[in-house]
C-alpha cells in the first residue's frame, strides 16, 4: 500500500491540522533543494517517567554535537555525550542512557558520567530498552538481538531487521523488515511484532511506496505506532498507525522526523524539519503543536 494520507478517523482526527512555519538564518539549502542545517536536534526519546527528554544534536561547531538531556519543559539542558552520537534511549529507572557512537552501542551511567561499551561491530544499529524487564534490543549486521544489559540471556529474534521498539507492557518487540519491489529495489518495510514469551513473530502490516526511501524511528504506545518515512526527494514525515482501527495516516503534515511517544501522557515528540527550524516539537493530546524552548 502506498504511503498516502487516508481519511482521518478516531484518534487521528485531531492530528491532521496544517500549520506553517517561518524561515530563519539557520537553514542551508543543499543539492536538489534538499534542506540542510547548521544545527539540528533529532532522535529524541522520552524518559521512562515522562519527565525528561534525551536527544541528539548535530552542529557545525563539533564540540557542541552530542547527546543532551533536559526536562520535558525544555529546562536544565545538559550535554551528556560529546561528539557524533545518536539514538539515545533511557533505562527503566532513568539512571542510564544507551546510545550509538561510532561502531559501538554504549551505556552512560548518568550519576557517574561514565560510559561503558555494550556491543560493537560494523553495522551496529539502534538499541531500545525494555522499560518493564530491563532487557535491551539492538540490531547488528541486520540481525535483531535481545539480552540483559550485561549481555547475558542472549537471544536472536530475527534477521533483516531494523528500528525496534518495545510495547509499554514489555511483552512485545516491534521492528521493521525491508520489502523489495521487482528487480530487488527497496520498496518499503513490513512491520512485525515478536511475542517475547514464546518468540513468535507476527506480521502487522506492510508499508510500501514506489517513492519510498527509508522508514525509521519506530515508537509504540498502547494502541498506536508511529514512525518517520523518508523519500527520494529528501523529504520526511511522521506517520501513525492504529492497531485497533487499522487506520494509517500522516500525523505531521509539515516536514518532520524521528518521533517518540510518551506512553504515560501520549504526547508525541518529534523533529520539525521545516526550513530553518530543525528543533524539537510536541504534538499535545488535544491536537495542538508546541515548539520546545530550550
Amino acid at each position: 500500500m502506498n504511503l498516502t494520507i487516508l481519511k482521518p478517523q478516531t484518534f487521528l482526527l485531531i492530528f491532521l491540522a496544517v500549520i506553517f512555519f517561518s524561515c530563519n538564518s539557520e537553514d542551508i539549502v543543499g543539492p536538489n533543494n534538499i534542506i540542510e542545517y547548521s544545527q539540528i536536534d533529532f532522535d529524541a526519546a522520552w524518559s521512562s517517567s515522562g519527565s525528561m527528554i534525551a536527544f541528539s544534536h548535530n552542529d557545525l561547531e563539533f564540540e557542541l554535537s552530542g547527546i543532551y538531556t533536559m526536562d520535558s519543559s525544555g529546562n536544565n539542558k545538559v550535554q551528556r555525550v560529546f561528539g557524533n552520537a545518536s539514538n539515545p534511549d533511557w533505562s527503566p529507572m532513568d539512571t542510564a542512557i544507551i546510545y550509538e557512537q561510532g561502531d559501538a552501542i554504549m551505556i552512560l551511567n548518568l550519576a557517574s558520567g561514565i560510559s561503558r561499551r555494550f556491543a560493537s561491530g560494523k553495522g551496529i544499529g539502534k538499541a531500545s530498552w525494555n522499560k518493564v524487564n530491563g532487557k535491551i534490543a539492538w540490531v547488528y549486521d541486520n540481525f535483531l538481538y535481545v539480552s540483559d544489559p550485561d549481555g547475558t540471556n542472549f537471544i536472536v529474534v530475527n534477521v533483516h531487521c531494523s528500528w525496534s521498539d518495545w510495547s509499554p507492557d514489555g511483552r512485545y518487540l516491534y521492528y521493521f523488515q525491508p520489502l523489495s519491489l521487482s528487480g530487488g529495489v527497496r520498496g518499503g518495510d513490513a512491520l512485525v511484532r515478536c511475542d517475547l514469551q514464546n518468540l513468535s513473530n507476527t506480521l502487522i502490516r506492510n508499508f510500501s511506496s514506489d517513492s519510498y526511501l527509508d522508514n525509521s524511528h519506530l515508537t509504540v504506545s498502547n494502541t498506536n505506532i508511529f514512525f518517520s518515512s523518508s523519500f527520494g526527494d529528501g523529504s520526511s514525515y511522521v506517520y501513525g498507525f492504529n492497531q485497533s482501527t487499522y487506520v494509517f495516516a500522516k500525523i505531521v503534515i509539515e516536514l518532520s522526523f524521528s518521533p517518540s511517544i510518551d506512553p504515560i501522557s501520549n504526547r508525541l515528540l518529534y523533529t520539525n524539519r521545516t526550513r530553518g527550524d530543525g528543533r524539537l516539537w510536541i504534538l499535545e493530546t488535544n491536537g495542538s503543536f508546541r515548539k520546545l524552548t530550550y
